[in-house]
């Protein structure tokens, strides 16, 4: 049977995030969860636990999960916040990068919101942001065509997009430009995990990382 678990040390800093100390004001509502959590009967959870296999690494302490649950239930949102809340902010740092404001934006479903959408046409960029999931390869025909109609809702002006031959051609084209970035860092420069300590050194081994990844890229598309 399993008797140990990963110790499970809240001050700990880790490879990424840093320490929650090194980031989180003093009075944080993790804090109090911390506090309060050493009150918490989990007994029932270890006894379920330890009669499990013992096959593989220890697992995580149940304090680990449950302390992040509760701060979930707490704050409405998890450890990972959902694509969406990044789209306002991604939208923010792109307009930086290229000093000005983009013709159109490309995103799945995952950054879908009716917020999302009217920012972006309050910005004045045309929006392109799957309202679902589509499987590959059974894309239906385009059945609109021009601008979609004032009136519509933020989620119809959206599938109105979608259903144009433009926004046809454009959902593939975001699978094919995006994604393969991160399958080459991860399989081909076998990058799998941040060496340093710290959100500003992470920061700096990621600017290294696609710097090389774009270093290569034009390596290889210069005729030589």
């Amino acid at each position: 049977m399993r008797k140990s678990y990963k110790p499970w040390r809240p001050a700990e800093s880790f490879l990424f995030p840093p320490s929650p100390r090194d980031w989180l004001p003093d009075g944080h509502l993790a804090y109090f969860i911390l506090d309060l959590f050493e009150q918490f009967d989990l007994s029932a959870i270890h006894e379920v636990l330890q009669d499990r296999d013992t096959r593989g690494e220890q697992p995580f302490s149940p304090r680990l999960m449950v302390a992040l649950l509760l701060y979930w239930y707490c704050t409405g949102v998890g450890n990972l916040a959902p694509d969406a809340t990044y789209l306002p902010p991604m939208l923010e740092s792109t307009m930086q990068a290229l000093g000005g404001v983009p013709r159109s934006f490309t995103a799945d479903a995952g950054y879908w919101s009716a917020q999302n959408a009217e920012l972006l046409e309050e910005t004045g960029v045309e929006p392109y942001i799957a309202t679902s999931r589509e499987l590959h390869g059974l894309m239906a025909p385009a059945t609109r065509a021009g601008p979609p109609p004032a009136d519509l809702s933020a989620k119809e002006r959206m599938e109105w997009r979608l259903a144009t031959e433009e926004g046809r051609e454009r959902r593939p084209k975001r699978r094919t430009a995006n994604e393969p970035i991160f399958g080459q860092i991860k399989e081909a420069r076998r990058f799998r995990r941040f060496s340093l300590r710290g959100l500003p050194k992470v920061r700096g081994e990621w600017d290294l990382i696609a710097v090389a990844h774009n270093v290569l890229k034009l390596y290889r598309a210069t005729p030589r």
